[in-house]
């Protein structure tokens, strides 16, 4: 799996063949990797083992890593369908699951959740944290571990709560949180089949987790209209 970019792992689009071609037939646009014109080696500049600048660099040093990540490509989802945001977002996402992505990934996260509920302690405008705003599907191009984004959104949230709980975080602070896509169940069809298992949910620890918060007033349903 790629999580960087660089010649040998060049920024693709990780949406499958038969599903972007099926998604245009519906009227969807589907985002492109876009590169300077006639640039032959376009992932080389700033990419790690280059030896062409500081990798750190590489998504602003790097002219078509810009082309990519700049506000309308934002705003056009190009990063978040390619290979690299897929895998490393999914491996995010399951970071509870593996020791050492749980030291390095997890935990670190918890930590900065942790620091954002002191902000809420001290200033009465903050109405409460929101653990991530409008979480992509992770995992394509594989539909199949693609279909399990919501799960593993919401099991991701669950495992962030158990942690926030041994902390001990102030007990009337309450969390915000976001279904795949910033969307709700049934808003959106296609989403709903390509991304979900039907009652993947049901009686699992996440539910559990969720309902624990939710009975102490602490839950907030987070959503774009």
């Amino acid at each position: 799996k790629s999580f960087i970019t660089s010649p040998e792992h060049p920024l693709e689009i990780a949406i499958p063949d038969a599903l972007a071609n099926a998604l245009r037939k519906s009227g969807a646009d589907i985002p492109e990797v876009k590169a300077v014109a006639n640039d032959t080696d376009p992932w080389r500049n700033f990419s790690i083992g280059s030896g062409v600048g500081n990798p750190k660099h590489m998504n602003i040093g790097n002219i078509n890593m810009r082309l990519n990540n700049n506000d309308k490509a934002w705003s056009e989802a190009t990063l978040i369908f390619t290979k690299q945001v897929q895998n490393a977002y999914y491996r995010f996402l399951t970071s509870h699951s593996d020791d050492q992505d749980r030291k390095h990934l997890f935990l670190p996260y918890v930590d900065f959740i942790h620091e954002l509920f002191k902000m809420w302690e001290s200033h009465s405008n903050v109405v409460a944290v929101e653990l991530l705003n409008e979480p992509p599907p992770s995992a394509l191009p594989c539909l199949k571990t693609a279909r399990k984004s919501r799960t593993n959104v919401w099991m991701f949230y669950a495992h962030v709560l158990e942690e926030l709980d041994k902390l001990g975080v102030h007990p009337d602070a309450p969390v915000a949180l976001q279904d795949v896509s910033g969307s709700l169940p049934g808003a959106n069809h296609l989403f709903d089949t390509l991304f979900s298992e039907p009652g993947a949910a049901e009686g699992k620890f996440e539910t559990m987790m969720l309902k624990s918060w939710a009975s102490r007033g602490r839950l907030v349903l987070s959503f774009h209209f």
